[in-house]
């Protein structure tokens, strides 16, 4: 286990992320322009400009709303122990809890950041492995939200073919370019740059949630179950 006192992570920032003032999902960011597009792939004049995506039932029940139930269970058993929380004081903890909930910030993100459905599942397994790394809880009021933030832009990264940069990403995420940066290579770093997500990997853990949001459905949304991944 690493002991927090000895981290690498840089710490906090004394800057209050715009992530604290996003009030709701349907916020939406200004449209991404052709520079703020990896150079991976030629891109077509009509796909600078990604829509806002619709989100289907199905893609909700199974993937977003079991997503936002762990990440909030995860919190409240971190709030259990504050003490343990492993990222207290390091870059990913905003300076309060953002109003936006983390359903909110989750739909918000799957709306108008342009990465496939996939990316959702795979960024679950990243920060089930940073969880495993540091040994302890990482999740709290404050970290869950840029956590998750990064963990997506990590995976739209290993997994799509055309990307957006990073400067698009912290628009519709609500924190400024640099800080995204930074967490972006402290979230790296500390995972030794293992992102390698493999396709057993990615089907147990679409099977996982998807189990998961159907029996949150059967129960009203009440903790039915002892197998999160985090």
């Amino acid at each position: 286990m690493m002991n927090p006192e000895n981290s690498q992570f840089i710490p906090r920032s004394k800057t209050t992320s715009s992530i604290c003032t996003l009030e709701g999902e349907h916020q939406g960011p200004r449209k991404v322009t052709a520079q703020e597009f990896s150079n991976t792939k030629k891109v077509s004049p009509t796909s600078v400009r990604p829509k806002p995506r619709g989100l289907d039932s199905c893609f909700e029940d199974s993937v977003l709303f079991p997503l936002s139930k762990i990440i909030e269970i995860a919190i409240e058993q971190g709030q259990k122990y504050p003490s343990k929380l492993y990222l207290s004081n390091t870059i990913f903890e905003l300076s309060s809890a953002p109003k936006i909930t983390v359903m909110a910030y989750i739909r918000r993100l799957a709306t108008f950041f342009p990465c496939s459905k996939e990316c959702f599942t795979i960024a679950t397994v990243l920060i089930g492995r940073l969880e495993t790394t540091c040994a302890s809880p990482i999740l709290s009021t404050q970290t869950a939200h840029s956590i998750f933030l990064t963990a997506l832009l990590i995976a739209h990264k290993l997994h799509d073919d055309v990307t957006v940069k990073n400067s698009f990403a912290a628009e519709v995420g609500g924190v400024e370019p640099e800080h995204l940066n930074e967490m972006e290579q402290e979230f790296l770093k500390h995972l030794t740059f293992d992102t390698y997500v493999s396709q057993d990997q990615y089907e147990n853990y679409t099977s996982l949630l998807a189990s998961i949001g159907s029996r949150l459905a059967k129960s009203n949304g009440r903790n039915t179950f002892s197998d999160s991944p985090f």
